[in-house]
């Protein structure tokens, strides 16, 4: 994880990085949506970098929270649970329900 840890520092491009606590968190957090979006217990190997932007837009998104739209004069910024592109990166990864059609 603290791997993962340097690589969203990285990634985030600030000239102060987070703290390592709070970019832990947020991997956390991230690995959670990822877990519940694909329906599976663990991910699989390879989806590493799905974590890492994942909590950099989780880290984007800080103060924001519960927000899903904002307009400030001319300007419109509609917010997602999980960005568009980090869904089709995981969107492979996840387990279907078999179900049965009654009559």
């Amino acid at each position: 994880m603290d791997e993962l840890a340097g690589r969203v520092a990285l990634m985030l491009c600030l000239d102060q990085p987070p703290e390592t606590a709070l970019i832990l968190e947020l991997l956390r957090q991230g690995e959670a949506l990822a877990l519940s979006f694909t329906g599976r217990a663990s991910l699989p190997p390879g989806t590493e970098h799905c974590l890492v932007r994942l909590a950099a837009a989780l880290y984007n998104r800080l103060g924001q929270e519960g927000e899903t739209n904002r307009k400030e004069g001319e300007i419109t910024v509609r917010m997602e649970m999980m960005p568009e592109d980090i869904k089709v990166m995981l969107r492979p990864w996840r387990l279907a329900k078999a179900v049965t059609l009654c009559g």
